[in-house]
């Protein structure tokens, strides 16, 4: 089962987290499991998979994504090898917020 470390050193399963947070200069980041809410904006940033595989993929949590101040910014989107092992599919981040480490934390979420 993937889980994730948080800033207090708990070791949290992937399923069980709501969201991360992380302070990136006066930028508030919050990373969590996207929702229906953010279909509109997956469908337009993620083009590869058609929208009602991306619904599914979203009422399963193999979502994540990233938003700045409430404001998506980012994705990541992933699968689970034998219902076990944890691989990316695709990670995003809008252009204009590249070298931010958003990304990154799109990545640590899973790790």
């Amino acid at each position: 089962m993937p889980f994730v470390i948080t800033q207090d050193k708990r070791a949290l399963p992937l399923r069980d987290i709501v969201s991360l947070r992380k302070k990136m200069g006066e930028i508030d980041l919050c990373v969590s499991f996207a929702e229906m809410h953010d279909l509109g904006w997956i469908v337009k940033n993620d083009p590869h998979i058609p929208k009602e595989m991306i619904e599914r993929k979203l009422r399963a949590q193999e979502y994540l994504i990233a938003k700045l101040s409430g404001e998506p910014v980012g994705c990541i989107r992933f699968g689970l090898l034998w219902s076990m092992i944890t691989f990316i599919e695709l990670i995003w981040v809008e252009g204009h917020f590249h070298r931010r480490g958003i990304g990154r934390e799109l990545v640590r979420s899973l790790e």
